[in-house]
């Protein structure tokens, strides 16, 4: 199975990133495979194919390391499409200043490359995925798109899901496998 962690939204902020992904769809919506509300998240990790006799390790492994960690504080920043000459994907920049869940990041790779599964060496950016290009734009679209004005918004997040990813062609179904609560007050600092 196709697993991935997810920094979990809140339904208010879901739905501003849905009235978002409305004004961007006029100015294209045949290219474009938007990503419909109930998947939007904030990836921490991609873990890819994980075995199932790896869950109950990996499920340990979290439960302890999220363990009564403090509330995240993010704030939306600019729309960005990746990469930059012939684009494929539309996200949204996050930002925080929370040095434990980079440091959780770290911990959680060396975990799972511990445990034979291997990533690919890009930088940790935290974003949102607004929607896939399925085929080239032409210029004018992006410049619309890069130039869309975006509120700045704050989020608080309050849980960490391991999801399995079931891929279709009418777009990938998320179960929630495993939720962690972070419990602890939000001086983001621990």
């Amino acid at each position: 199975m196709r697993t991935f962690l997810a920094l979990e939204l809140s339904d208010s902020y879901r739905a501003k990133l849905t009235q978002l992904i409305s004004e961007l769809k006029i100015f294209d919506n045949n290219n474009i495979k938007w990503v419909v509300p109930e998947n939007l998240h904030i990836t921490l990790q991609f873990i890819g194919e994980t075995k199932e006799s790896d869950l109950p390790e990996i499920f340990d492994f979290l439960k302890e390391l999220f363990k009564d960690k403090p509330k995240l504080q993010f704030i939306s920043k600019n729309l960005y499409l990746a990469p930059g000459r012939d684009p494929k994907v539309i996200w949204i920049e996050m930002q925080n200043n929370n040095t434990w869940i980079i440091n959780s990041h770290k911990k959680i790779k060396s975990f799972l490359n511990e445990k034979g599964y291997r990533f690919n060496k890009k930088p940790l950016r935290f974003h949102i995925t607004l929607g896939r290009i399925k085929k080239r734009i032409d210029p004018d679209t992006i410049y619309k798109i890069l130039n869309k004005k975006i509120e700045l918004l704050e989020i608080l997040i309050e849980d960490i899901a391991l999801i399995k990813s079931t891929l279709r062609p009418q777009g990938p179904i998320y179960e929630t496998i495993a939720n962690f609560n972070l419990k602890g007050d939000n001086d983001g600092k621990k």
